[in-house]
């Protein structure tokens, strides 16, 4: 264990920061004007290896992208989970009052809109800080002979989960997933962008992922001259986050199933991973904000909005997939398949 997480209080507290330091789920309404500050109590300034961070927004309702600003590419230019396109920067097409304009000591602000359709729609933004056992981001450009490349990373434990991104394509380039909980986890990756199951084992290594760096690899076209990528990591297990499995058990009448994380989550993110292709299996988001009885839903690879569905419940200790629920379907579905799980403690 850690030298610091033997320090950590519940809920990530004690010698460290506490767990609502570094991650918060804000709801607003946008309301067409140029400079609305919002406030999270998150630090986003400053540069160093554990300052900083992502701010990930998307509108509650259906036909509006997510929009993904980030502190290493600065304000102003988003990436939307939804699509493989490239960067896009605000600034040349909507003007300097559009968009995150500003990451702020105690959140960010922004303008008449998030990403130029959605100026006065509800709207969800997730922050993540940078900060050891918990999240990074790290950027880097392609090598001369398109190369593979080892990047290093500063979450000081192994990652659970990395998603990368060639952001400065005009082409459409996917975004590349590792979770540690996938069958060799090393050798596969999955889309965030996509509905498919994981990819097999690819008989290599492509990630190479340790607790101080992973590997941009020429298999995934991860270090192609003249183009820049940026990652996101999330620690694999901590007081503050966990990445994990669970095996659906569909059945009628089955008892709900139970993710066991020994903490109440606030944020949970799940994805079927097969080995059944499954169409209706998209990377599934829960908080603890948007919440209409049991946690509402949003695809992070669509622009689909909140159903009146119900897919999960949050416990003290986890949560449950239950298929009495109307939305089980893509969580717990088809029996004996593996879905893999993002989790982000809740403050005590």
């Amino acid at each position: 264990m850690a030298i610091q997480q033997m320090f950590l209080g519940a809920g990530g507290g004690g010698g460290g920061k506490s767990i609502d330091e570094l991650f918060n789920t804000h709801l607003f309404t946008g309301n067409d004007t140029p400079g609305n500050a919002r406030t999270t109590g998150i630090d986003l300034t400053g540069s160093a290896s554990d300052e900083g961070g992502l701010v990930w927004f998307k509108p509650r309702v259906d036909y509006s992208s997510h929009s993904l600003y980030d502190t290493e590419r600065g304000a102003a230019k988003y990436l939307m989970s939804n699509t493989g396109n490239g960067e896009y920067d605000v600034v040349p097409n909507y003007g300097s009052n559009h968009g995150l304009t500003s990451f702020n000591n105690n959140g960010f602000t922004v303008g008449t809109n998030v990403n130029g359709e959605n100026g006065s729609l509800n709207i969800v933004a997730w922050t993540f800080r940078r900060y050891p056992e918990f999240f990074d981001i790290v950027k880097w450009n392609g090598s001369t002979d398109n190369a593979s490349k080892t990047i290093n990373h500063n979450l000081g434990t192994n990652p659970g989960m990395i998603i990368i991104k060639n952001y400065s394509t005009t082409g459409s380039t996917d975004w590349y997933t590792y979770h540690s909980a996938l069958d060799t986890p090393n050798q596969n990756y999955i889309r965030l962008e996509q509905t498919a199951a994981a990819a097999t084992p690819q008989g290599q290594n492509i990630w190479n992922a340790t607790s101080t760096s992973f590997q941009a690899a020429e298999y995934l076209a991860a270090a192609q001259a003249n183009n820049s990528y940026v990652a996101y990591l999330f620690a694999e297990d901590t007081d503050y986050i966990k990445c994990g499995e669970y095996d659906s058990n569909y059945a009628v009448g089955a008892t709900p199933q139970t993710v066991d994380l020994g903490w109440e989550p606030q944020f949970v993110m799940i994805k079927h991973v097969g080995p059944t292709t499954y169409s209706n299996s998209g990377w599934y988001m829960f908080d603890n904000e948007r919440v209409n009885s049991y946690p509402s839903r949003l695809y992070a690879n669509t622009t689909g909005g909140e159903p009146s569905t119900t897919y999960i419940d949050i416990t003290s200790t986890g949560f449950t997939v239950d298929p009495a629920m109307t939305g089980w379907a893509g969580i717990n579905y088809p029996s004996g398949d593996k879905h893999i799980y993002m989790a982000i403690r809740k403050p005590d």
